[in-house]
């Protein structure tokens, strides 16, 4: 068999290859595209920003509302030398529903110019003073965004992420400081999720680090900061079998191909009238400026917050991904209330609005695509439960006065899924599967006729020492009430799993108890039906 050759310039510009019948067709840009000129300067380089960012402005160039290409700053100098020996370019495996129907896209990525390892600071500070730099893009991970005040723009590179886009903004204040040469700086996510001010933390760390007024007066006048988010799930990746099946159908091995869902939305804080000229707009992508960011945000964290508690709901009723789950009428009919009554509090938007987000909502959730299953997603699941789904809850309380009957069953079921137990410094749980439900079992060896119940045992990745501890406090449940009761009066108190006391919030104590003495003697989905049924409006 003949090799089939890197995928790179050279390659798919070649007569030979443009000819190839091709099971996938994909377009192959203009050979003029890579003569662009380096616009856009992007702090990171990952799956997520691949699969947005650098898939944006790709269509962008196809729609030639843009001329110019990325340079990707990223940590890992192995991954960077692999994909510029691809030139960049990368094939996106779009996946998902659109109006009820399969949609499985293929894009040819090639907005990325080059990958520069931040151990070459020298260099990367050489390019982006380039006069023809509009976009400074940073995604910095939630743990970065701080202020390190050891860090220095005299590193190379600085230890910080503050400190690195500190770095390059001095460099370009040296060569521009006293010309218009506006840098356009979008910072995503983990900014507003934190509540911080990319901008204040930036004059901070430069006040903080002696570089003059001067240099903070040019970051505040001569730049324009905008907040944006980009909503996005991580529906799994390729495994290395995949990836070779799809080289010979792509006619090309492609070592960086990205599954991704075929929903994309990225929101831009409004700052002025600029916005006529940003290169995504109507481009057919889903992007918008508005003037309240804080409202798309809502929806954001709260949908984490709500998916964060359909997890054990969804797994111990015996599905093993979401889009199973949500085929089950009883889940889907939960997972929506909760969903719509959360929302609708909280988020200042006509119900029209949040019905139409909500089916969107659930249509991603049941793409058939998604590799991920609900055990993948409940690793590290007490810290979500904690800081997604717990600190919502006192939103909640705070706003109404009152803690919905739902709450006390999810923190119940939530607790039912944590009943595990240690063998080999590892921890497992066990889920029972009715025998209406056979056919999600993974062991085809089991013999469900024996049993009226099959029993299937799931590993549980989370904070091991809170681990040991839920081991060791469930060893004494039995399935009465005064077991139970003292059960939750002390694991409901223990701070280092929720970061407070929950036996203070008013009647969790009893509700909860009712839940789990439920949850543990009957069907999971006799007691959701029996919560449905006893909340008019949950």
């Amino acid at each position: 068999m003949k090799e089939i050759r890197l995928l790179n310039k050279e390659y798919i510009t070649n007569l030979q290859y443009k000819l190839k019948e091709r099971e996938i067709a994909i377009q192959i840009p203009d050979e003029k595209v890579f003569t662009l000129p380096i616009k856009i300067i992007v702090l990171g380089h990952n799956k997520f920003l691949r699969s947005t960012v650098d898939y944006f402005f790709t269509i962008a160039l196809k729609k030639e509302k843009f001329n110019g290409r990325i340079i990707h700053i990223s940590i890992d100098n192995k991954e960077s030398k692999k994909l510029n020996e691809q030139d960049c370019l990368f094939t996106l495996n779009s996946k998902g529903l659109r109006n009820s129907e399969i949609e499985d896209r293929w894009d040819l990525i090639y907005s990325v110019k080059r990958i520069i390892s931040s151990d070459n600071w020298s260099e990367i500070l050489k390019k982006v003073v380039a006069p023809e730099i509009e976009f400074l893009i940073c995604q910095p991970q939630a743990d970065s965004i701080i202020y390190d005040p050891d860090d220095s723009i005299k590193k190379k590179p600085p230890k910080s992420y503050i400190g690195k886009i500190i770095s390059i903004l001095y460099e370009r204040y040296r060569r521009y400081r006293s010309k218009e040469n506006k840098l356009t700086i979008i910072s995503l996510d983990p900014i507003i999720k934190k509540d911080l001010d990319l901008k204040g933390m930036i004059l901070k760390a430069g006040k903080e680090w002696n570089l003059g007024e001067r240099f903070l007066s040019w970051v505040r006048l001569k730049n324009i900061f905008f907040n944006s988010m980009i909503d996005k799930l991580d529906i799994g990746s390729l495994t290395e079998k995949e990836k070779k099946q799809y080289f010979q159908q792509l006619q090309y091995r492609d070592y960086f191909i990205t599954l991704t869902e075929n929903y994309n939305r990225w929101i831009i804080s409004e700052v002025d009238s600029s916005k006529e000229d940003f290169p995504l707009v109507d481009v057919g992508l889903d992007f918008e400026f508005t003037k309240n960011l804080d409202t798309f945000y809502s929806l954001d964290t709260w949908f984490n917050a709500i998916l964060v508690a359909f997890i054990p709901l969804a797994y111990l009723s015996g599905y093993n991904k979401t889009n199973d789950a949500l085929q089950d009428i009883l889940i889907q009919d939960f997972f929506k209330k909760f969903l719509f009554d959360t929302i609708k509090r909280f988020v200042d938007l006509s119900e029209e609005k949040i019905r139409k987000w909500e089916e969107i909502t659930i249509n991603r959730l049941k793409n058939p695509f998604i590799k991920r299953t609900l055990i993948d997603m409940s690793k590290n699941l007490i810290e979500k439960f904690r800081n997604d789904f717990l600190f919502k809850m006192i939103d909640l309380y705070e706003k109404n006065q009152e803690i919905p009957d739902y709450i006390f069953f999810i923190l119940a079921v939530f607790l039912r899924f944590f009943n595990v137990f240690e063998e080999e410094d590892k921890f497992f749980g066990i889920r029972e599967i009715t025998e209406d439900e056979e056919e999600v079992i993974v062991d085809e060896n089991i013999d469900d006729s024996e049993l009226e119940k099959n029993k299937e045992i799931y590993e549980v990745e989370d904070d091991p020492e809170i681990l040991k501890e839920l081991s060791e406090t469930w060893k004494d449940v039995q399935i009465n009430d005064k077991s139970i009761d003292i059960f939750l009066r002390y694991i409901l108190t223990q701070k280092n799993i929720w970061g407070m006391d929950l036996t203070l919030w008013p009647n969790l104590m009893e509700r909860t108890s009712h839940y789990l003495k439920k949850i543990l003697s009957e069907d999971m989905a006799k007691v959701t039906t029996e919560l449905l049924l006893n909340i008019d409006e949950i």
